[in-house]
């Protein structure tokens, strides 16, 4: 895989990392409920597990259900560790790189923000915030 490759591949998962985020936690709160028997949908009609007679099996309805949403979560889990490890680690080094870092996590990748808008916010030239970038998302690619 080339560079470029790899650096666009990253970038997208970090872009991805806050939404993952509240996708896994959407799906465990639904997983709850299903499993304390708050969701009367795993019972309702469902003529793809209706078997052959035409009955519909409630009970095979829920296990799909549950099964389903147990593998999206292990699936998100997945793909959050490695970033989840990256913040981690850089949460526990003091140097000005790494808050620099965390806020370009957090305010390029999670809320969006323009490097412009960083660079105004926390007084840093664009172009050393366009270094900081390139430097976390290759540091990123290390955890995947």
């Amino acid at each position: 895989m080339k560079a470029n490759d790899i650096f666009r591949l990253t970038e997208k998962r970090l872009f991805q990392y806050g939404g993952n985020i509240k996708k896994l936690v959407t799906l465990q709160n639904e997983l709850k409920e299903l499993q304390h028997g708050g969701d009367i949908h795993a019972q309702s009609y469902n003529s793809s597990a209706a078997n052959n007679h035409g009955v519909n099996n409630p009970v095979l309805n829920y296990v799909e259900k549950v099964l389903s949403i147990e593998h999206k979560i292990a699936r998100l889990e997945r793909d959050i560790k490695p970033v989840k490890r990256l913040i981690e680690d850089l949460q526990r080094d003091n140097s000005q790189k790494a808050r620099d870092f965390i806020i370009l996590l957090r305010e390029f990748y999670s809320d969006k923000h323009s490097l412009k808008e960083i660079a105004e916010i926390i007084k840093k030239d664009r172009r050393t915030l366009y270094n900081r970038r390139c430097e976390l998302v290759k540091k990123a690619a290390s955890y995947f």
